[in-house]
């Protein structure tokens, strides 16, 4: 997916089995400038964006996720 505005951010979701799966990939994964992974309930996801700083990403991450369905926990 990708997101156009003041700078662009594309995103990568996946679904993930668990929870607990997509705490784990998020917990496993390698900060990169200009990468903010997350995730929420099932989903696992990167938000990607080479000029923009954290907190843009952090913003817009917070926003992202919000259209994301809410998952169960199993």
């Amino acid at each position: 997916m990708q997101y156009r505005g003041q700078r662009d951010i594309a995103v990568e979701v996946t679904r993930m089995p668990s929870t607990t799966g997509a705490f784990f990939a998020v917990q496993s994964w390698r900060a990169e400038a200009g990468k903010l992974a997350f995730y929420h309930g099932r989903y696992f996801g990167i938000a990607n964006s080479a000029g923009a700083d954290q907190r843009m990403l952090n913003r817009f991450v917070a926003a992202f996720k919000k259209t994301l369905p809410n998952s169960p926990v199993q």
